[in-house]
This record gives structure tokens, C-alpha cells and sequence, in this order.
């Protein structure tokens, strides 16, 4: 028997690997500008969610405050931060909490979680009818009703979500 061999040219696997790794370099900023994308548009996101419920904050109904999600992609190989939300109704007693899932979906640009303890709804980052990328929501699925639904969110909407999550 043989000693294994120090040499990376002649096929170990770990070094085979690397090497088709090597390659991967403008993929990898290609995703990191992806997530870049998202990230900005979670920005953008929450400063509509702030101004749709300013009125609120201004009465004391609510409060919101700014957090921080650690998100593991595997195609970006390394964990980042992202901004998240967490809104608090003290006469409600219920906190929502403002996730962000991700920049990576099957056919989507990223997706936020608005959710409590016992109730979750999707927000997803898609293409518009316009060519345009923007936030929607994602219908919970019902049993017979056919192909799923993803209206654009806009102000009426997100309040109408905020709603059924606390009562």
C-alpha cells in the first residue's frame, strides 16, 4: 500500500474541486450584487411600511422598531445581515415581526415574512407586468381555487395584512 500522495496535481478530489472553483469568481459578485439589490429594496420596503403606519405610531397604537436578520445563502458561500422590522401593538397585545427570508427564490428577487407567533404571510420581490421588479404578496394556497395569486402590495393591502396578523 502506497502512502497517499502530496501532490494536488494528480487528482485529489479536494483539489479538483478548488480548481472548479476557481472560475467562479464574477458568478459570485454577479449574486453579491443580487443581494446588494435586495437589500436596498428592503430599505426602500420599509420606509413604506413606516409611512403607511405613521398614524399610528403618532397616536401610540404602535411602535416599530429597527432589527437585524443573519441570512445564510448557500450560493453567496458567506452569512450576511439584513434589516428587518419589528412592529409592536401594545392595546392588541401582539408584536409582527418583519423578516427578511432571503434574496434567492424560485422565481422571485427575494421575500420578506410578516408573521407572529401563530399566523405568517409572504411577501415576494417579482418581475411586474411592466418589466419592473416589485414587492407582491403571496396568497396562502386553498384547497380547489386554482393557481396561486400575488397582487402587487401597496399601502390598503399591507394594512389589511397587518390586521389579520393581530386580530
Amino acid at each position: 500500500m502506497q502512502p497517499p500522495s502530496n501532490h494536488p496535481e494528480e487528482g485529489n478530489t479536494l483539489f479538483d474541486a478548488l480548481r472548479k472553483t476557481k472560475g467562479r469568481g464574477t458568478e459570485i459578485q454577479q449574486l453579491r450584487m443580487e443581494r446588494d439589490s435586495y437589500l436596498m429594496s428592503l430599505n426602500d420596503l420599509y420606509l413604506n411600511f413606516k409611512g403607511w403606519l405613521s398614524a399610528g405610531e403618532k397616536e401610540n397604537l404602535l411602535f416599530i422598531r429597527n432589527t437585524e436578520v443573519q441570512i445564510d445563502e448557500e450560493l453567496l458561500g458567506a452569512p450576511y445581515t439584513a434589516p428587518g422590522l419589528q412592529i409592536t401593538f401594545p392595546t392588541a397585545n401582539r408584536i409582527v415581526d418583519v423578516e427578511p427570508a432571503g434574496t434567492f427564490m424560485i422565481g422571485a428577487w427575494g421575500r420578506v415574512d410578516l408573521k407572529t407567533g401563530i399566523r405568517e404571510f409572504i411577501l415576494l420581490r417579482m418581475r411586474n407586468d411592466d418589466g419592473s421588479i416589485g414587492w407582491r404578496f403571496k396568497e396562502p394556497p386553498r384547497f380547489g381555487a386554482g393557481p396561486a395569486s400575488f397582487p402587487v402590495l401597496n399601502e390598503d393591502l399591507f394594512l389589511d395584512l397587518i390586521k389579520k396578523l393581530i386580530f
